[in-house]
């Protein structure tokens, strides 16, 4: 019999969809592998660009994944942690630096603790909450790159880290549609995050890799360099641009325009005369090499956006290339367009460290950012306890607790 603490809830809110994985944490007879149990879905009518509308359309999406969940695992669930994801994120890097005054001036709890809150104070600001802190590295006499300084002689106790932070309004209507569904939340993280979690290879991590989930409203980017997150930031456009253009210049009903584009949509691609399909019983006539200018024209622009962004900031290359997720990295041709747009070595992303049901997800790149949700449930995430130590990745349970709901006091 499985116990309750053994069981992992993942549980994506994505704009058009929510998904429900439910897996159980690695145990010494199966090795380091994540066993996933079952999944859930449920359609999502209460959301946009990411940020809920309509608070009762979500909860009821939430609801039905979990129950579909439920049925598939025979398990209970009544928590799981969350993504976040809008383009109202912001990561905000920042350092700081305590006096260390314990015994014989060896770092302890105190100095680490007090580091930690005045690094957070940096990043707080007015209407906005911290939803994920990542530690990078601390400062310990001329060490610039030290991991745990626990026990270390010093006079000093510095820290870098990131903060992602978004609206106090946005995080509370995440917790109030789960509480409306009846689920308390474990932890949450962007989605980029959890995509990197499911899609985990140390030595990428340690190389440098970008990560991108393509969801039908946002782009979520996250840059890790030597096991440290060095970046997040969302975009403010996604698949849903791409349908639109192909329901403006096909003149088209944008039901249409999704199914063409998911179904026939080629970047690069011509073709001559016009094609003939049939939808929602009655035929479209459209040229597919019409259709594959108007997706190709939207992604170069995608594209020049998020190179001049990674230009900016200097990483317009890094050894482990980009890794993609989301539904919209489902477009055809999208792999080699993207690599040679953006001008390094670009792959869809594939689950590692997962085993049980993963014929679920494993051919399903919508299913990774739930799947590194799920792992992230464990507080362990994809990697042994000294790398997930050296990541600086951190629950958010301090940031839950500012919370009123009674549930996740």
């Amino acid at each position: 019999m499985m116990k309750d603490e053994d069981i992992l809830v993942g549980l994506d809110i994505g704009t058009t969809e929510v998904r429900c994985l439910i897996g159980s944490r690695p145990l010494t007879d199966q090795g380091s592998q994540f066993q996933v149990l079952g999944f859930g879905y449920a359609p999502n009518d209460g959301m946009q660009a990411g940020m809920i509308t309509v608070c009762e359309d979500v909860s009821q999406a939430i609801s039905a994944a979990i129950k579909q969940a439920e049925l598939n695992t025979n398990c209970r669930i009544q928590s799981a942690t969350v993504n976040i994801n809008s383009s109202d994120l912001r990561s905000v890097s920042c350092q700081a630096s305590v006096k260390v005054t314990s015994y014989k001036n060896r770092i302890s709890e105190l100095e680490c603790n007090s580091v930690d809150d005045r690094a957070r104070q940096s990043v707080q600001k007015q209407g906005r909450q911290i939803v994920q802190f990542f530690k990078n590295s601390y400062q310990v006499n001329q060490a610039s790159d030290v991991t745990d300084p626990l026990g270390i002689q010093s006079e000093t106790l510095g820290l870098q880290a990131l903060g992602v932070t978004t609206s106090n309004l946005h995080v509370e209507t995440i917790i109030r549609a789960c509480e409306e569904a009846g689920i308390t939340i474990n932890d949450f993280s962007v989605s980029s995050m959890s995509v990197a979690q499911a899609t985990y290879d140390k030595q990428n991590w340690e190389s440098g890799v970008i990560v991108i989930d393509m969801g039908y409203s946002t782009i979520n980017v996250i840059v890790i360099k030597d096991s440290k997150i060095n970046y997040v930031r969302v975009f403010n456009f996604g698949g849903f641009h791409v349908t639109q253009d192909i329901a403006i210049l096909l003149k088209i009903d944008l039901e249409t325009a999704e199914f063409l584009k998911i179904h026939y949509a080629k970047l690069n691609h011509e073709v001559r005369g016009t094609k003939t399909v049939e939808f929602n019983g009655r035929k479209i006539n459209f040229s597919p090499t019409l259709l594959s200018q108007v997706v190709t024209a939207r992604w170069q622009e995608i594209c020049q956006i998020i190179a001049r962004d990674f230009k900016k900031r200097g990483y317009e290359y890094l050894p482990g290339g980009i890794i993609l997720a989301g539904g919209a990295s489902k477009t055809t041709g999208i792999e080699d367009f993207m690599q040679e747009a953006l001008d390094t070595y670009v792959r869809i992303g594939q689950l590692t460290n997962f085993a049980g049901l993963t014929e679920i997800i494993a051919d399903n790149c919508s299913y990774l950012n739930v799947a590194g949700l799920m792992a992230i449930d464990s507080g362990l995430q994809t990697q042994t306890r000294q790398d997930y130590i050296q990541a600086g990745l951190e629950s958010s349970s301090r940031f839950l607790k500012i919370f009123k709901p009674k549930n996740l006091q």
